[in-house]
């Protein structure tokens, strides 16, 4: 392509990535700090290899609709780390990347649904039941793309898919480069399309970049108020298990930022929205649970994250194991340090949270409240428990060393 068709591309990706910033926030955020790459192919219209997006100019040959599916098509399969995963599934169980690739477009599409127009032309299914190779999988959007993987090589001519009659049926839209062949050669920067990440250039962590964005991408949209349905879904079993749980209670934290929207100050990521003024935290409760399951070390962390996003407010700490047995208010770092050093377990034998709850919620009615603790609550199916913290859900966090807290519940498990 001469210099003014790569212009001509350059726009139409900006005003595509516009679009989807315009319907879906999470994914728009994480298009921008994405580098999108022009490529020459014959055969493929977009791919990615997990941290970039890689387009040809067969783009332009689709509708305006279907092109901005392209992009988000190929950025959930960057949330969904699907790039990543295939390398272990066909590793794993010695199936072709293009089989993996068919599934893992048929759970990207259990999120994004694809044009009228492009039905005919791309794995979708609306039944819980979907036929693959010829193999019924029931109940598909419950499994994860490993679990369905191997659903097929047990029951498809005895593991043999490539000799399906349907396989190569579809073979145009392979755009998962888990391996890095179709991407090798192809990040010119002078072919970028979109500028992303200048960290995506170098040679740190994907995970870890990724991780980032993710998160990133996940309290923009939440804090405009747009946050799609589908992401508290995708996100939080792709990082839980293996982003450090100090960022979870980071990225929760700022999501309760009180904060005022106003177009007297420019937004400089987001033009088309508001600028954002922040007010910080206001004041926090951490309901600390004395049975000895947090370390004094765990305890600082914690304390001083918030402290550091509170900006100058209070955290309230309330100790309690059947009850509240001390209350204490930290305002500064020096606080936090005297604290922990000062603490003690004061256990007593026995777990119960209704009486510290009921306490807490009455005194502190606004107030974020942090419940720390390995939830090995005797009193945790009261009735009155469960009301006082579904009723309380959007403003708890719960922290736990053990046990899983309710589902309701924002959960992060420390220590992993």
């Amino acid at each position: 392509m001469n210099g003014l068709d790569i212009e001509k591309m350059r726009d139409e990706i900006k005003t595509i990535i516009a679009v989807v910033t315009a319907r879906d926030p999470f994914l728009g955020s994480l298009l921008r700090r994405t580098w999108i790459y022009l490529a020459e192919d014959d055969k493929q219209v977009a791919w990615t290899d997990g941290i970039a997006i890689y387009v040809t100019p067969r783009l332009l040959e689709f509708k305006p609709a279907e092109r901005v599916f392209v992009l988000m098509h190929e950025a959930m399969h960057i949330v969904l780390k699907h790039p990543s995963r295939a390398v272990g599934i066909v590793k794993e169980k010695g199936v072709e990347p293009f089989v993996v690739n068919v599934v893992a477009d048929l759970k990207v599409h259990q999120y994004l649904e694809p044009p009228l127009s492009m039905r005919g032309r791309v794995v979708y299914a609306d039944d819980d039941d979907v036929t693959l190779f010829g193999v019924v999988v029931s109940d598909w959007k419950s499994k994860s793309i490993e679990e369905i993987v191997d659903e097929l090589t047990r029951n498809v001519n005895g593991g043999n898919i490539a000799g399906h009659q349907s396989y190569q049926v579809g073979k145009e839209n392979e755009d998962l480069d888990y391996d890095g062949s179709m991407s090798k050669g192809k990040r010119d920067e002078g072919k970028a399309l979109n500028t992303g990440d200048k960290e995506d250039l170098g040679e740190s962590s994907v995970e870890e970049r990724i991780a980032r964005k993710l998160i990133e991408a996940y309290s923009f949209a939440k804090a405009i108020g747009r946050l799609p349905g589908y992401a508290e879904e995708v996100i939080k079993p792709l990082l839980g298990g293996k982003t450090d749980w100090r960022k979870w209670l980071r990225y929760y934290l700022n999501g309760f930022k009180k904060c005022r929207r106003t177009w007297g100050r420019a937004n400089r990521k987001m033009p088309i929205y508001p600028g954002r003024i922040e007010y910080g935290l206001g004041d926090v409760v951490v309901m600390l649970d004395t049975s000895g399951s947090m370390s004094s070390h765990e305890l600082a962390e914690i304390l001083g994250e918030i402290l550091s996003l509170a900006s100058c407010s209070r955290i309230f700490v309330y100790q309690w194991d059947t009850r509240v047995t001390k209350v204490d208010v930290l305002k500064s770092r020096a606080d936090i340090d005297c604290f922990t050093k000062g603490f003690k377990v004061r256990g007593r034998g026995g777990t119960l949270i209704k009486d510290a709850l009921r306490r807490v919620i009455d005194k502190h009615r606004r107030e974020i409240i942090i419940i720390a603790s390995d939830w090995m609550i005797g009193d945790l199916n009261d009735s009155e428990v469960e009301e006082m913290l579904r009723r309380n859900s959007s403003r708890i966090i719960a922290l736990t060393t053990n046990r899983v807290p309710p589902k309701y519940l924002k959960s992060i498990r420390v220590g992993e």
